[in-house]
């Protein structure tokens, strides 16, 4: 059988190129939009952005439609915070990871970020700068540290979807173009620039590549930065439940302070957990991910701005994980936790009462029916019937021993906050629910500069997935810095 001609297969490759361009995104979550809008307003054409999940129209429709895919919620255009509780923190620390940025870069993106969402339709002038009252500052120095944020706007999980939809229409009138349901494979160094392949054999060749690949492609993103020889190290990995009472428990702080931020050094192994997230009058959700090819159920919160109320609060408490030697891979750790639960809950979140943790026992539908608090996240009519949301269990059979305990003590250290939440030992409160898991991978830490360039010039990793950041209004920034730098390359 004769050889093909030389050059024959740099000719197919060539054929499945989509073309050359100046710049490709990988991916449209707030810090990929970040960027795309720098390089857009600065008039840099030949732009793409090429997005794993459904544009934003589809992804409304498909939670409407009640027939939602499983990853709907965590990928798509706007990234899993287009449908989260659209709490937008403009602070100096809140949600950063990278030492990289001076305080006064920080105020400048900031001040940047506000502009953008005071742009698209998010009122930014409502935020709260609430004081704390002295009697929770007096309780901050035993273990426990409250860290409202400088200023915290609340946008609501109905209002994040209009924002991203009117930023990118505006982009791709500005020129940017979008790809979606297209998923990237590879991205190899060339002669020619950088060959990003897709999952279905084409490839785009770009003189620069900005990761932005969120938490969903935290493990991915590693692996093709091993692969490319970009600087990267493990880093840690959050993980815990959510927890649901009633709204009057946390009344006390909530009305204060729209979201509480409180920090928590655990008795036993004087590990870090903290609170995240607080949704008042809100709804758990269920939130499944992928994680290198498996399926992982999951859990978050939601609440509206001008929607629907529940009567209840929930909030996430989650304890850090930061392995070191001989295996230092946190992401693939909070995975067989996560799929241990997705086992154990028939792909289900797990739900317990807070008195059945308490005593070590698991939980059954009948003991969920008599607790005082509803579940917001319980059972729903579908066409076939009732269907359950949920599975009764035991947190502790899935969690590991240190991370369970660290929330029961934690869970007890937060009844100084709320009375009621938690109770004692011996007389657990009845009105607590946990839902299990709610794991945060951002386990990749890429290393970035100022401009967040890596050590391969002209290849950027931003927001969450490269470990740079851990909420919305902070990847946007690091998206910003990004594309800024790009474009005054360019020129």
């Amino acid at each position: 059988m004769s050889l093909p001609p030389i050059g024959f297969y740099r000719l197919q490759e060539e054929r499945r190129c989509l073309n050359s361009v100046k710049v490709v995104i990988i991916g449209a979550g707030p810090a990929g939009l970040g960027a795309a809008h720098s390089l857009a307003r600065r008039g840099v054409k030949q732009v793409l952005v090429l997005e794993k999940g459904h544009n934003i129209e589809e992804r409304q429709l498909e939670r409407l439609s009640g027939r939602e895919g499983r990853f709907n919620i965590t990928c798509g255009e706007g990234g899993s915070g287009a449908f989260s509780d659209g709490k937008l923190n403009f602070d100096l620390t809140i949600g950063w990871n990278t030492k990289n940025l001076p305080r006064a870069r920080k105020e400048e993106g900031l001040a940047a970020a506000e502009r953008l969402f005071t742009q698209y339709g998010i009122d930014c002038g409502k935020g709260s700068q609430e004081n704390v009252s002295t009697d929770l500052v007096r309780d901050s120095r035993s273990g426990v540290l409250l860290a409202p944020a400088r200023k915290l706007v609340h946008a609501g999980t109905d209002a994040l979807p209009g924002f991203v939809g009117r930023m990118t229409s505006d982009l791709k009138a500005m020129g940017i173009r979008f790809e979606y349901d297209t998923e990237v494979r590879d991205v190899r160094p060339a002669e020619d620039g950088f060959h990003v392949v897709l999952s279905d054999g084409r490839s785009v060749v770009s003189d620069y590549v900005v990761f932005a690949v969120g938490r969903v492609g935290s493990n991915w993103l590693k692996s093709v930065a091993d692969r490319m020889g970009i600087k990267n190290e493990f880093g840690y990995i959050d993980i815990g439940v959510r927890v649901e009472v009633p709204s009057f428990i946390m009344e006390r702080l909530t009305k204060l302070y729209y979201e509480p931020k409180i920090y928590i050094t655990t008795d036993t192994y004087q590990d870090e957990t903290r609170t995240f997230c607080v949704c008042p009058n809100g709804f758990v959700v269920s939130e499944p991910q992928e994680f290198n090819g498996s399926f992982l159920t999951g859990v978050n919160g939601h609440s509206y701005a001008d929607g629907p109320k529940s009567p209840n609060t929930n909030f996430a408490l989650l304890s850090r994980v930061n392995l070191t030697e001989p295996v230092a891979d946190t992401g693939k750790y909070g995975k067989v936790m996560s799929l241990l639960a997705t086992v154990i809950g028939d792909e289900r979140p797990i739900i317990q009462r807070w008195t059945d943790f308490v005593s070590g026992r698991r939980s059954t539908f009948s003991r969920i029916d008599e607790c005082p608090t509803k579940p917001t996240l319980y059972k729903k009519l579908t066409e076939r019937g009732v269907e359950y949301e949920v599975t009764p269990g035991d947190v502790s059979l899935t969690a590991a021993y240190r991370i369970a305990l660290n929330l029961k003590e934690s869970l007890f250290k937060l009844e100084r906050f709320f009375p009621g939440l938690a109770g004692t030992e011996n007389d657990p409160s009845p009105y607590t629910l946990l839902y299990f898991p709610e794991p945060k991978f951002y386990s990749t830490k890429i290393h970035v500069n100022e401009s967040f360039e890596t050590s391969i010039p002209g290849v950027y990793a931003v927001g969450d997935g490269a470990g740079q950041t851990r909420g919305l209004v902070p990847a946007l920034i690091t998206g910003i810095f990004a594309g800024e730098d790009i474009a005054q390359r360019v020129g």
